[in-house]
Order: C-alpha cells, then structure tokens, then sequence
C-alpha cells in the first residue's frame, strides 16, 4: 500500500535548503505524518535557481503587483519563481495536499508579511506567491507545519 500523495516544504523534511542553508526539520512531519502520506518534497527558492546560502527574500507590493525582492537590496527574483511555478504545476495534479512552510514568502500559507515599495511592512495576512500565483490548495487539506504553531490540518475554501 503506498501513502497519500502529498506535497512538502523540503525543508520540513530536514535538508538544509532554507536561505541561511538550515532546515526546519518537523519530526511529527517525518515520523508520524509519514507513515500516512507519501511526500514529494519542494523548495521553491531553490528549485527557482536561488540556491544556499541565498539572500532572504520578502514579498513587496508595488503599483504593478506582487515582487520577491531580496531584503537587503532590489534584486527581483519575480520572474524566476514565476517561470518555476509554471514549470512544476502541471506535475503537482496528483497530490492530495500539501505540508508548506509557515511565514514563508514562496510558500506560507498564512502570517506573510508584505512590504511596501520602500520595504517597509504594510500587511501580514497575504498568501505566500506559490500559493497567490497558482491557486493549487482552493479545494485541498493542507497541513501547516511550523516551529512555532503545531501541525494542524485544515480543510482550504
């Protein structure tokens, strides 16, 4: 019998692919969520070509719409997501769900912050781009696992 497809931040998983080059690695993801579902891991950042260590990033709004921008400088890494999400959405039509990392500006579902043009926050309750530009969780359960909150599971409207 194989598990439930379900997709995952790589980093939840342990592998050290976040900007700094750690992990977040969840135990309740990798010891017992895993006995359920089958994972197949994703890093938008990196799979984008931003690679580790990289420059963080954060979501800034401008008149035109959503930006990555790095944090410390105007480096916009916008259309090298947008080419990544186009390149790996039609693979993702199997899965059932997906285990995405909180706060994250490429995939957080919840607590993102956006910034203004002169990189100042101005909101904090924006969707992370994967999720903004695709809409692929309109109609899945998904479970938000982060350091800070437990993983819970949530059915998305």
């Amino acid at each position: 019998m194989t598990g439930i497809p379900v997709g995952i931040s790589t980093c939840l998983l342990g592998k050290e692919v976040r900007h700094d080059g750690g992990h977040k690695h969840s135990r309740f993801c990798t010891q017992v969520l895993s006995r359920h579902f089958e994972f197949r891991s994703i890093c938008p950042e990196l799979e984008a070509g931003l690679g580790v260590p990289r420059p963080a990033i954060h979501l800034r709004e401008y008149h035109d719409g959503l930006k990555l921008i790095e944090t410390k400088g105007t480096a916009d890494h916008t259309d090298a997501m947008q080419g990544f999400i186009d390149q790996v959405l039609p693979t993702l039509a199997d899965l059932r769900g997906y285990i995405l990392m909180a706060k994250s500006p490429s995939c957080g579902m919840e607590r993102i912050k956006v910034h203004n043009e002169d990189g100042n926050v101005q909101l904090s309750t924006m969707y992370g781009v994967l999720i903004v530009w695709d809409q692929i969780c309109s109609q899945v359960f998904a479970c938000l696992c982060s350091a800070v909150n437990p993983c819970q599971l949530q059915q998305l409207k």
